[in-house]
């Protein structure tokens, strides 16, 4: 009854973010008594079977040996001392000095070919804090059945096998240990053979920030092409997509549910902003879902742009680029906070926001002068209001990360506390009939999904950004939307063109290709 396989990962999951968020925080003022207070959680409910109970306190274990390791210069907790170099540590489980020194040791059995690349990296792993963090130059012989899922206009995406893996610290022997073959992710970098060192430094800075500990999608590296000499980056391979999670579980995701991922995205977003960064490009293509634990991960942060990209350009996906940037092309963290509004919309309706309109200098017009998707279908007063709050076209009207995760945990504790009243189960069921009708027209979505991704564009003369006018308002009200009405979306195109994007399009989703809303 031990082996992990057997555990419904569903059922420990939501039992992990209940027990969280049903922590007294008066009570428990400190991260110590929290842990502790989630512990005697598990320990205290009879409905969890014992392999489940150990599975979390497991899980409980390294998620407090990570979180003690990111805060290791905060002062929350007591320093232990290592026995093998007498330096004193946060961590638990390992001795970051221990791990520094033998990477310096094992500086000259690598090199990338690239002096300004080697000393780059280097630099990063002496100050490394944990065995997680290493950013390493792997070899482009050490990946296997490299196969290509998808180009765009900056970047390719590839599938592959890393034969040798993730590396292991062994505390007794003080080494390293390959943990074997692993699938990933290779995301090419197009042009970008004379990429800048400067540009290097900024991702490996996201990768290995302790800040960004359980926020970030993992980045393990960086390798080269032998052909073109781009750089290729090595990411974890994550399952889906947002967007992709939706079309398969939209029917049947709860309100609490719902209020579970944008919590946690807005916690997320927060941690960002807190290391004073910028995502500058978030939308359901780069929110990443590791279905085995149950989270959303963020993804692209610091290289979601092309290399080569003119400061008078703009990339992103139109419809959750805020009007400001649109604007005056400079993004901020109030100008995450409006794409994170839009998020909120997809999540609470399945649908994706001017799904039925070109991407085009029109639709940027109308989103500067207060375009907004329509509200539909049943939708709890608060969170509509918090979400028209992210989109209001004055940045200094919205709220930040932080202020958005503390709403969405008072949803969740009321959604418990009330015992799944009777206002959430009837907007559940209106919920349920919206996703079905949404269901009638949902290959005509995934299709103008696949017409719209991220891109450049380049606008200019727009007028400062406002908020609705009636007229404005009235348009949007006028606006079909897909699930609103169950109709098919009519726009032109060359129906042998459109047999053939939809061919390919529905062999992506097939191989779950979790990267095709990302370039």
């Amino acid at each position: 009854m031990n082996d992990l396989s057997v555990i419904n990962q569903n059922r420990v999951n939501e039992y992990w973010k209940k027990s969280w968020a049903l922590v007294n925080i008066e009570k428990y003022p400190t991260a110590d008594l929290q842990f502790e207070s989630v512990r005697s959680s598990f320990y205290g409910d009879p409905s969890l079977l014992e392999h489940e109970r150990i599975h979390l306190i497991n899980r409980l274990e390294k998620f407090k040996t990570r979180w003690k390791s990111s805060h290791r210069n905060t002062g929350v907790d007591e320093k232990r001392q290592c026995q093998i170099c007498q330096s004193w540590t946060y961590s638990i489980q390992y001795c970051e000095f221990c791990i520094q020194d033998y990477l310096k040791v094992d500086f000259g059995n690598w090199t990338s070919g690239n002096d300004e690349i080697d000393i780059i990296i280097r630099q990063s792993q002496i100050c490394v804090s944990s065995p997680e963090k290493i950013f390493r130059w792997i070899p482009y012989e050490d990946f296997e059945k490299v196969t290509l899922k998808t180009k765009g206009g900056h970047a390719s995406i590839y599938s592959a096998i890393w034969k040798d893996g993730l590396l292991k610290w062994n505390s007794e022997e003080l080494l390293f240990e390959n943990v074997g073959p692993r699938c990933v992710i290779l995301k090419k970098l197009e042009n970008s053979s004379q990429m800048d060192g400067r540009w290097l430094e900024k991702i490996i800075s996201y990768s290995c920030k302790d800040d960004y500990t359980g926020v970030l999608a993992e980045c393990y590296g960086i390798t080269q092409e032998p052909g073109t000499l781009d750089f290729i980056l090595v990411l974890n391979h994550l399952e889906c997509n947002l967007h992709q999670f939706l079309i398969e579980h939209n029917n049947s995701l709860t309100w609490k549910q719902k209020f579970d991922i944008i919590g946690d995205l807005a916690y997320k977003l927060g941690k960002i902003h807190n290391a004073d960064s910028v995502h500058g490009n978030l939308h359901c293509g780069n929110i990443l879902l590791a279905k085995q634990i149950g989270t959303f991960f963020i993804s692209d942060l610091g290289f979601c742009e092309p290399i080569d990209q003119h400061s008078d350009n703009i990339y992103g996906n139109l419809p959750y680029i805020a009007p400001e940037v649109l604007y005056n092309k400079q993004y901020s963290q109030q100008s995450d906070i409006y794409s994170l509004g839009m998020i909120m919309w997809v999540v609470s309706t399945g649908e994706l926001p001017f799904i039925d309109q070109s991407h085009d200098a029109n639709l940027a017009s109308d989103i500067v002068n207060g375009l907004r998707p329509k509200l539909f279908g049943e939708i709890p007063l608060e969170y509509a209001k918090l979400m028209e709050q992210c989109w209001d076209a004055m940045p200094e009207n919205r709220p930040d990360a932080l202020e958005i995760s503390q709403e969405i945990t008072k949803f969740v504790k009321n959604y418990y506390e009330s015992s799944y009243n009777e206002t959430y189960k009837d907007m559940e069921s209106q919920l349920a009939e919206t996703s079905r009708i949404s269901a009638c027209s949902q290959e005509n979505t995934e299709l103008k999904t696949y017409l719209h991704n991220s891109q450049l564009y380049c606008f200019k003369d727009f007028p400062q950004p406002k908020n609705a006018t009636e007229e404005i308002k009235d348009k949007s009200a006028k606006i079909k939307h897909n699930g609103s009405k169950g109709k098919h979306f009519r726009f032109k195109i060359n129906i042998k063109t459109l047999l053939k994007i939809k061919k390919k399009y529905l062999k992506k989703l097939k191989s779950k290709n979790t990267h095709n809303d990302n370039l």
